[in-house]
């Protein structure tokens, strides 16, 4: 084969914790013991990821999610309420807001069963998965580069986003329920005019993360300290099977100025969480937000 037929491959470069910890502070990367890398880089899963990335840095975003979806985690989903979503295709004018148990393989789950149906669809991810290469076309970030955001909702690209911004916390009643809803989604469909679909997915992470969060927030540290373990709880998850919870799709006319963005998005929220035990229930706008009196773990 002459070498111009070949295929230029995209170059790629390997996840090194020490290299990072030199960016980011270089006198305390020298601090830092060599078993101590040792040990995150096994907790990070950087060997799998680094293969990962390095086996998908020409794919696609349907191929890549294909490929996390079926073959990284060998996630086993279900659908109910899929004919609502079916109703729907071919419109950008959506907003899909979800709850966030896990942290992560439900993001690529839903992304990858939305794209063949809405092939705009962007989903705002933290911008630290910027490593994912694939994921660059269909990714729209939060924080301060939320103007890709607004762009996207400007040109009426259907947006799949995760307002709790992390994942779901185990609350002193047992529940596994996520924190306060951002209004950023509400705010959005109120100015554009964009249809919010509601969706909950059911999971949860290991007892481990939560009793970590729940001794952090006892010894009143800001650091979140059981982030250390998000990946290595996604890994675990591998093999689990997530089933997606579609609600009655809410128009921007029912988003009344008469309630704070931060109201309705923690109605919608509990609308959510309620789609988790009855999927057949109806989004009430008068539906007190009641979660908030709960106090997690």
């Amino acid at each position: 084969m002459n070498e111009d037929d070949k295929t230029p491959v995209s170059e790629h470069r390997d996840i090194v914790l020490r290299e990072l910890a030199d960016r980011w502070n270089p006198k305390i990367a020298k601090l830092i013991p060599q078993f101590m890398y040792r040990k995150l880089h096994r907790t990070l899963h950087l060997d799998q990821i680094n293969t990962l990335l390095r086996d998908t840095r020409d794919f696609g975003p349907q191929e890549f999610l294909d490929r996390l979806v079926n073959e990284e985690f060998k996630l086993r989903l279900s659908f109910r309420g899929r004919e609502k979503i079916d109703a729907l295709k071919g419109r950008g004018d959506l907003i899909f807001a979800a709850n966030h148990p896990i942290g992560g393989p439900e993001g690529f789950a839903i992304a990858q069963q939305l794209l063949p149906d809405f092939p705009d669809l962007k989903i705002m991810i933290q911008s630290m998965l910027g490593v994912l290469k694939p994921l660059k076309p269909i990714a729209v970030y939060n924080g301060t580069q939320l103007h890709s955001t607004l762009e996207a909702v400007r040109r009426h690209d259907p947006l799949m986003i995760f307002p709790a911004g992390y994942c779901s916390r185990r609350l002193k009643n047992g529940e596994i329920f996520d924190l306060n809803w951002k209004a950023t989604f509400v705010k959005l469909a109120q100015r554009y005019k964009h249809t919010i679909v509601p969706i909950h997915i059911s999971g949860r992470l290991g007892d481990r993360m939560y009793r970590w969060y729940g001794l952090r927030r006892f010894f009143g540290m800001k650091m979140s300290v059981e982030t250390l373990f998000l990946v290595d709880e996604m890994y675990r998850f591998s093999g689990g099977e997530l089933q997606f919870t579609v609600g009655d799709p809410i128009s921007p006319g029912t988003l009344t100025s008469d309630v704070t963005p931060d109201e309705w998005a923690n109605r919608i929220r509990q609308y959510v969480h309620a789609l988790g035990s009855d999927p057949d229930a109806g989004f009430d706008p008068e539906l007190p937000n009641t979660y908030h009196l709960e106090e997690p773990l």
